[in-house]
């Protein structure tokens, strides 16, 4: 089932998906969003099943995130599979 994107996370997931970016963390959206890190973890945790989050962490050990659409656009189906086999991505 596809859930329906409310206008408040409309903001969220063109952050997410900003072709700048493959990953973000909460800290760089709360920053680009002007939402608090806990607002944003909230949000978050609203795309459910649009969300991806990387289980391996950035340098400083904090979480990576992206939507299932933008991780489909920026990786190839070879990094895909391999992160598939080496599970690194929820």
């Amino acid at each position: 089932m596809i859930q329906s994107i409310t206008e408040s996370n409309a903001a969220l997931v063109r952050a997410l998906e900003d072709e700048r970016y493959q990953w973000r963390t909460i800290d760089s959206l709360s920053e680009d969003l002007g939402l608090t890190r806990e607002e944003v973890a909230r949000r978050l945790m609203e795309l459910n099943g649009q969300l991806l989050r990387s289980s391996i962490p950035d340098d400083l050990g904090r979480s990576l995130y992206t939507t299932r659409r933008h991780y489909q656009a920026t990786h190839t189906f070879g990094e895909r599979l391999l992160a598939a086999i080496a599970d690194r991505v929820a």
